[in-house]
């Protein structure tokens, strides 16, 4: 699963930068232990990151394999979005794929008929509430 979070929205600006974060999450892991999930982030032209971080330790993923696929969850704490606002910036860009095993994948806000991986204004919007 990937998933990419611009965290002021900015809709109007084409270019992926500081505050846009691109995640994967692997529920059975990586190479060092493909028995756990992990999580890691890409680095993108614009980012805050400075390489492609693989099985990154701060974020916190579980997951659970099931015979008709998996159940992940992760939580991204504030040291792996150090930009995010939720005061002055409570609606986020967002966007996700998932990429299941049978070669079927799942959008949300747009496919890969977009330049989805560096252009936040193709994402779609969520509100965070308390």
């Amino acid at each position: 699963m990937e998933v990419w979070l611009d965290l002021h929205n900015e809709k109007p600006v084409r270019a992926y930068n500081e505050h846009c974060h691109h995640f994967f999450l692997l529920p059975k892991g990586h190479k060092k232990n493909t028995q756990l999930a992990t999580a890691g982030e890409c680095r993108e032209p614009g980012s805050f990151i400075q390489e492609t971080i693989y099985d990154h330790e701060e974020i916190e993923i579980a997951s659970r394999i099931t015979p008709k696929g998996y159940i992940i969850e992760a939580r991204f704490p504030r040291s792996v979005i150090p930009t995010y606002n939720p005061i002055e910036y409570p609606i986020i860009g967002f966007n996700y794929h998932i990429n299941n095993t049978d070669g079927k994948s799942q959008w949300w806000s747009c496919g890969p008929d977009f330049s989805r991986h560096t252009d936040p204004s193709t994402w779609g919007s969520v509100e965070l509430i308390d």
